[in-house]
């Protein structure tokens, strides 16, 4: 990651870092599920950063395939992981020559770095650096991706938008155990539908966006809309992607989007955004245009806060959902379960709901919103209007 910064910064810029944070605790998030947990769901894991740049800027911050590399030590080098015999398999990719070979030596000391202070780094981690097209090198790993027995990881840092198409989604989406992160000049999709609109650009050949449409948009709004248009398109009903915009220090609204076939991935990654956005989980600035509203301390709950509380409300009258239903549709609402927890807790303290047990020895003030019980079916209680 970082081939935007290579090319135009000394060091990354905030942007570039916020998104490389994304990654790291993401990561952090990520491994011990596939590392650590028993009994083992896969036989190897398998990661892939396409468009890494050359692994660091030039003042040492390190990218994505540092960081990465990092991430994998620190599991297998605490002591809180036990590690589960999974295999890793790392691939990092650049089509720049030069940037190849930057990366290909940045890799090599720091896989020397992780492996000589982890033994267990160096005989279960391994890394391979290509320097290929993007289109050649997803084509040749394609396999790999399609292996129900290997998790796998997908980081695209597109320069731009052109690469992460539809059709490439759709094929993603199809792969059994793929997550994915990639990146969207969505301050350039606006520029460029704008501009189709008035001389029929070619745009919509890479991103599904409505030039109309992007007409009455506002620019805070970009990358949302374009996250909704990529889902819309692939209409994947079982493929859930989570969007968090970037605002530049020059004003442009760029972004990641997350995507996953398993809520267990979704809500890592919302747990992530809720910790960097604690009103909306979508964002490095005010998406909604609703905080410091110190006259009114009534009307500073967030307004993600105020509309997942209303649907949640809806839901609830129409659904009287049990703790999994009411899991499935927090993550779906892109709102982390710590966050659907506080606003049943506030919900309940109201009066406005009540919770019924489907077991014996359900604990006060627990709402039971977590994978472990929904992947095994453990239904413990059902909620219903007051």
């Amino acid at each position: 990651m970082g081939k935007k910064a290579d090319k135009l910064f000394d060091g990354f810029d905030e942007e570039t870092k916020l998104k490389l944070q994304i990654i790291r605790l993401y990561f952090r998030e990520w491994i011990p599920v596939f590392l650590a947990k028993r009994p083992r769901a896969f036989q190897s894991v398998f990661v892939a950063d396409l468009f890494s740049g050359k692994g660091q800027d030039a003042k040492g911050e390190e990218g994505s395939p540092l960081i990465i590399l990092d991430e994998f030590r620190k599991f297998f080098a605490s002591s809180e992981n036990v590690w589960n015999g999974t295999k890793s398999y790392l691939l990092f990719n650049d089509y720049n020559p030069k940037t190849y070979e930057e990366l290909r030596e940045n890799l090599k000391r720091k896989g020397e770095d992780c492996a000589q202070g982890c033994k267990l780094f160096a005989q279960n981690v391994k890394h391979r650096v290509e320097n290929r097209p993007f289109q050649e090198v997803f084509k040749e790993y394609a396999r790999t991706l399609k292996s129900p027995s290997t998790a796998c990881f997908l980081l695209l840092d597109q320069y731009g938008f052109k690469e992460v198409t539809v059709e490439l989604l759709k094929e993603i989406a199809k792969f059994p155990a793929v997550d994915l992160i990639f990146f969207v000049s969505s301050s350039a999709v606006f520029r460029f539908a704008r501009e189709s609109s008035k001389n029929k650009g070619t745009i919509t050949n890479y991103i599904p966006v409505n030039p109309s449409e992007v007409e009455e948009l506002d620019s805070s709004q970009v990358h949302r809309y374009v996250c909704r248009t990529f889902s819309q398109a692939i209409n994947e009903p079982n493929y859930h992607f989570a969007p968090f915009s970037l605002k530049s220090q020059n004003g442009n609204i760029n972004g990641v989007i997350f995507g996953t076939k398993n809520l267990l991935g979704l809500q890592k990654f919302l747990d992530v955004a809720w910790k960097l956005d604690g009103s909306a989980g979508e964002a490095n600035f005010n998406i909604n245009d609703d905080r410091d509203l110190p006259l009114f301390p009534e009307l500073s709950v967030p307004v993600k806060w105020q509309e997942f509380k209303a649907e949640l409300l809806d839901f609830i009258k129409e659904n009287q959902p049990d703790n999994l239903q009411i899991y499935r549709f927090a993550l779906l609402n892109g709102v982390a379960t710590v966050v659907a927890k506080k606003i049943l807790e506030n919900l309940c303290n109201d009066n406005l709901i009540k919770i019924e047990p489907l077991v014996n020895k359900v604990k006060a003030g627990t709402f039971y919103l977590d994978y472990k019980y929904y992947k095994t079916g453990d239904r413990r209680i059902r909620v219903l209007r007051s």
